[in-house]
């Protein structure tokens, strides 16, 4: 049977218990506003992380057939027109001016550099300047025709040994190829040339233009 000393016992350790309930309640009313605290005082940084990522500035270049698509000329004839758009998009975060160099090259003649990034040295036909805003696009079409001679020089009957270039016209503007020949590609059963066309940007900085190492090509076999 209890005592009057164990009931005061008793009474005394459960007064303890109901003590330390509202005590370790308070720690974690308090562990949590101090979470709050940290997370709104590291929320602008969490912001900046997450919300405000890097942008990369950048122009695309593309070329397209008569139909918007790529289904580009490949075999073409003197004189016969051909329908091109140069579509030039400007990523680069302001308002951009650009000029674009028409170009044209044997296979023997120097063409733009895929790895070292460099334009031909082939002289420019014709440059067209043009400003394009931020994250628009700028289409350029192009109408060209191409004027040659096939030249026989051996004995073969129906067998000519080169085309000798002329001139190509551009939306009417005819610009001289003389000089330019194209030899008889043996492994691709053809006379070839190659038409192309160089993107420049122009630098505020140093106030000139730059070869912004993009350019769009097409191979033409003359018949």
């Amino acid at each position: 049977m209890p005592t009057q000393t164990n009931r005061n016992r008793k009474l005394i350790c459960q007064n303890q218990n109901l003590q330390e309930v509202p005590n370790i309640q308070n720690k974690g009313i308090v562990f949590f506003a101090a979470a709050v605290v940290v997370l709104l005082a590291v929320s602008p940084l969490l912001q900046n992380l997450t919300i405000t990522p890097r942008k990369d500035y950048f122009t695309e270049l593309y070329i397209y057939g008569s139909s918007h698509n790529a289904a580009y000329p490949y075999v073409v004839s003197e004189n016969n027109g051909y329908l091109l758009y140069i579509d030039v998009a400007n990523h680069q975060g302001e308002n951009t001016q650009y000029m674009l160099q028409m170009k044209f090259r044997s296979s023997d003649q120097p063409g733009p550099g895929s790895f070292n990034k460099t334009s031909s040295t082939q002289p420019a036909l014709e440059s067209t300047t043009f400003t394009v805003s931020d994250e628009e696009v700028y289409e350029l079409p192009i109408q060209v025709s191409f004027q040659y001679s096939l030249s026989q020089l051996s004995h073969q009957v129906d067998m000519p040994d080169r085309v000798e270039m002329q001139s190509i016209t551009a939306n009417g503007n005819p610009y001289s190829l003389q000089g330019t020949s194209l030899n008889y590609d043996s492994s691709k059963y053809g006379f070839f040339g190659n038409l192309f066309f160089e993107l420049y940007i122009y630098n505020t900085t140093v106030n000139a233009w730059q070869y912004d190492e993009r350019y769009v090509s097409l191979w033409l076999k003359m018949t």
